[in-house]
């Protein structure tokens, strides 16, 4: 994985890792890794976009929703 970010969520138990993925086809994808404090692996978030990179993210301030910029997009997604 490509990471071109990294955030905690305003908890601090959940780590938000984006940035881009080469898949079997060897294109790039956008994919956010979600890790807790401990460092497991929680769940993949691929999202679109025709670069493959997410380019930054944020956190809500309650951590439930989270803000990704991918090409010249401003994507919102529930957590």
């Amino acid at each position: 994985m490509f990471i071109k970010s990294a955030k905690w969520n305003p908890n601090g138990n959940v780590l938000a890792v984006c940035g881009s993925l080469t898949e079997s086809d060897g294109q790039p994808k956008g994919v956010i890794q979600f890790y807790n404090s401990k460092g497991s692996h929680l769940r993949t978030l691929r999202v679109p976009g025709t670069s493959g990179v997410v380019n930054s993210i944020a956190w809500e301030g309650f951590g439930l929703r989270i803000v990704l910029a991918i090409d010249s997009n401003v994507l919102f997604a529930n957590i």
